[in-house]
């Protein structure tokens, strides 16, 4: 597969990592958050592949909950820090891996019910997700899945640009409009220097569940959308595809 600039850009700023960061400081209650998230979505699943774990801080939530979990980050601190997080624990069911999600099949060799993702989808192309999809369908147990959440939602786009979804504070309309007035300037004076400027956040791809519906079409799995269950998050969606 073809790395995108938007995944080049990302693992070259992941490489020099090795913890991530998220909205809400890394704080451990948050990742328990997401680990009860993620433990409703991978209902079913006994053999898990975590595609981007990071450190692991999930992992290390999720892995006495399934017979096994694989773990698979192409940043090596990550990995190594993963490794750190996995020996203080008493689980003898986590496999680490330093590769890229791409190239999953380099790496995993027994199949598995479900592949997961959390914030990653952002940094692939529609294509690149749609080749992920077919070299997942290899390692998939019959019925199993590929679950990717946090998918940002192009459709929140400005929504997200105007500040709409926070936890912490009430968002007057009077902030809301001259927020989103203050948003279009700037897209429009950024226009007016590039022709192709797109405003992205910083965050790479912004995605719809059109695209997410295609695919599954394409390559015979079934979907299922769930909305994130944590207010901050609203503008991103979880896309649960199941091979029929």
């Amino acid at each position: 597969m073809r790395s995108s600039e938007e995944y080049k850009r990302h693992r070259e700023y992941w490489s020099k990592m090795d913890y991530p960061a998220n909205a809400h400081g890394n704080k451990p209650e948050w990742f328990d958050a997401y680990a009860r998230e993620a433990l409703f979505l991978l209902a079913g699943a006994k053999t898990v592949v975590d595609a981007g774990c990071g450190s692991g801080d999930l992992l290390i939530r999720l892995g006495k909950h399934f017979n096994k979990i694989i773990g698979v980050d192409y940043s090596a601190k990550m990995i190594a820090k993963a490794q750190e997080n996995v020996d203080k624990m008493p689980l003898v069911n986590i496999e680490l891996f330093n590769a890229d999600l791409l190239e999953l099949n380099k790496v995993i060799t027994t199949k598995v019910d479900c592949i997961y993702n959390r914030e990653v989808v952002q940094y692939l192309t529609v294509q690149q997700i749609n080749e992920f999809i077919v070299m997942c369908k290899e390692l998939l147990n019959p019925g199993g899945s590929v679950l990717f959440m946090n998918v940002p939602d192009v459709n929140c786009r400005d929504l997200y640009a105007i500040k709409f979804f926070r936890a912490e504070s009430f968002v007057s309309v009077k902030e809301l409009v001259y927020n989103y007035l203050r948003f279009k300037l700037y897209v429009a004076k950024n226009k007016m220097k590039e022709r192709a400027f797109k405003w992205d956040s910083n965050m790479g791809i912004w995605h719809s569940k059109s695209d997410f519906t295609s695919i599954a079409k394409d390559n015979q799995f079934s979907i299922e959308f769930y909305n994130s269950f944590y207010p901050p998050y609203g503008y991103r969606f979880h896309a649960k595809l199941t091979a029929l």
